[in-house]
C-alpha cells in the first residue's frame, strides 16, 4: 500500500476549499488541493516557495465596483485511464457574461494568493460553474490563519461552524454596509445575519437569525433559526450551524421543505 502524496492547503482547486483555506487552514481536509512541492517527507512549510508567495498573485484585479465573477472553465485532459480536469480560470463582469474567455485566464494558485478579496457566493447555471469575488481591504489572505487561532469574528466564527457540518460560507455584502454569512444549499441559499451584518466582532454578538431564501421566489423566506440573545457568538454558531444543517437536510432539489416550516 503506497502513502497519498503530500497535498497543500494553501494550493485549493475548487471555490469549497479556497473558502475554507481563506477561513482557515485547519479546516482543509485530503481531496480539492494541489500537491506539496517539497521533494521530502516531512517538508518545512515555512521554508516553502508557495508559502513565501502566498499574497503575490503576480498579478492584479480590475474590477471598479469592487465585485468580480470567477468563471471555471474545466477540460478533461489525458487519456481515458490517466484522464484527469484541468481548471481554467476566467475573470469576468457577472455570471451573464457569454463573452467570458478574454484575456489571460487564471490558475487556482494566482486566485488563492489574491489580496483583499473575499470570496463569496457560488453560482451554478446553464453555463457551468463560478464564483463571486468581494473587494474588501480586511480581507484575510490564504495564510493569514496558518498558525494562528482565528479571528474574534462573529461571522468567521460561524463560517467555521458551518464548515464543520460540510456547509462551505461565506460572508456577502447585501447592500449599503449590511453583510450576511452566505451558504447555498438545494433549491437556494440561507442568509444569517445579526441585525443586518454579519461581520463584527464577537464580543459585540447578539443574536444569529438565519432565513432561508428559495430560488424558485426569494421573496417566499422561512426562518430557519434565530438565536436567544444569551448564548454568546461561539455558541450561537453552534446552534446555529446545527438548525441550518439539520433545514439542509430535508430540502429537495427545488427548495421544497419537506418538514414543516415558519414563513417570515
Amino acid at each position: 500500500m503506497t502513502t497519498p502524496d503530500a497535498q497543500c492547503a494553501l494550493r485549493p482547486r475548487s471555490w469549497a476549499a479556497l473558502a475554507d483555506s481563506r477561513r482557515d487552514t485547519r479546516l482543509c481536509a485530503r481531496g480539492p488541493y494541489g500537491s506539496c512541492v517539497a521533494a521530502t517527507k516531512a517538508p518545512d512549510c515555512t521554508a516553502c516557495p508557495v508559502f513565501a508567495a502566498r499574497n503575490d498573485p503576480g498579478r492584479s484585479v480590475e474590477a471598479g465596483d469592487g465585485h468580480v465573477f470567477v468563471r471555471i472553465d474545466r477540460r478533461i485532459a489525458g487519456e481515458m485511464f490517466t484522464a484527469f480536469p484541468v481548471d481554467q480560470l476566467w475573470l469576468t463582469a457577472g455570471p451573464e457574461d457569454p463573452d467570458f474567455r478574454t484575456g489571460e485566464p487564471w490558475t487556482w494558485d494566482q486566485v488563492s494568493r489574491l489580496t483583499a478579496w473575499a470570496v463569496g457566493r457560488r453560482v451554478l447555471d446553464e453555463t457551468g460553474e463560478g464564483f463571486w469575488l468581494h473587494h474588501t481591504p480586511a480581507s484575510p489572505t490564504a495564510a493569514a490563519t496558518m498558525s494562528t487561532t482565528p479571528e474574534e469574528n462573529a461571522g468567521q466564527i460561524l463560517c467555521i461552524a458551518l464548515s464543520a457540518h460540510g456547509h462551505p460560507a461565506t460572508i456577502d455584502p447585501t447592500g449599503g454596509n449590511c453583510t450576511a454569512v452566505a451558504v447555498t444549499v438545494p433549491g437556494g441559499e440561507i442568509l444569517t445575519t445579526d441585525d443586518a451584518c454579519a461581520d463584527h466582532d464577537a464580543a459585540d454578538h447578539d443574536r444569529w437569525t438565519a432565513v432561508f431564501h428559495p430560488d424558485h421566489d426569494p421573496g417566499d423566506t422561512t426562518e430557519v433559526y434565530t438565536g436567544d440573545g444569551h448564548l454568546g457568538a461561539h455558541r450561537d454558531a453552534q446552534a446555529c450551524a446545527a438548525a441550518i444543517a439539520a433545514f439542509a437536510r430535508t430540502l429537495t432539489a427545488d427548495g421544497t421543505n419537506r418538514s414543516p416550516e415558519r414563513r417570515i
